[in-house]
């Protein structure tokens, strides 16, 4: 009986492992796509400065636009580093997750082992009790 509880608790870990594994994939996704967009913002930014580096008439009409720029700059930087932080946090839970499957396995494998050790011991013995019976 305590193997198929055990089996039961390894079947849930790892079940949960593949909810963990997919929320890492969304995290990941997510932290590129945060990426792609920094870049692109951050293209506007240069190009924007460029803009009114070069034309002092454009500079009042640029410069709210590159004041949004930077701080939709900023906005995305701190997303990231929120993600990357969640990220963290999902691969010290598959750490986690992953060792208690582990564990759970070796216990398993524990008990078949001494069930198996025992069954030789009753097989034995009763090898042991019919030769005694033959002679």
């Amino acid at each position: 009986m305590q193997i198929k509880k055990l089996e039961l608790l390894l079947k849930l870990y790892k079940e949960e492992l593949e909810q963990i594994l997919i929320e890492l994939k969304i995290q990941q996704d997510l932290f590129d796509k945060y990426k792609i967009e920094l870049n692109h913002l951050t293209e506007d930014k240069y190009n924007e400065s460029q803009n009114l580096n070069n034309n002092y008439l454009l500079n009042k009409a640029y410069s709210h636009y590159l004041i949004k720029i930077n701080k939709d700059i900023e906005n995305k930087q701190h997303a990231m580093n929120a993600c990357q932080n969640r990220i963290e946090k999902v691969q010290n839970t598959i750490q986690e997750k992953f060792a208690s499957i582990k564990q759970i396995e070796l216990l398993i494998a524990k008990h078949k082992q001494k069930l198996l050790e025992k069954l030789n011991k009753n097989e034995q013995a009763t090898l042991d009790e019919i030769a005694s019976n033959n002679y």
